[in-house]
């Protein structure tokens, strides 16, 4: 039984999601400051929508990410 299969990612594939994973933090950090600001000081519905909408948008990236890597895993194993 295999303890580390993790240990035979290459290390560019560690930073490279390290930095992806600090980056999305910090945009989706001062974007929902932001937003929030906007929801909170005019609470028209349309602006409502617009903030799901734009949640919704910055969250498909970390999930194409997230496919991109489970397929290179899965290249790796075979």
């Amino acid at each position: 039984m295999d303890l580390f299969p993790l240990m035979k990612i290459p290390t560019t594939l560690y930073k490279q999601a390290h930095h992806f994973m600090i980056r999305t933090i910090v945009i989706d950090g001062f974007i929902y400051v932001f937003y929030f600001c906007i929801v909170n000081v005019s609470c028209g519905i349309h602006r409502s929508f617009f903030y799901i909408y734009t949640q919704l948008i910055e969250i498909l990236p970390l999930g194409f990410f997230i496919a991109d890597l489970l397929i290179t895993l899965r290249r790796m194993k075979t």
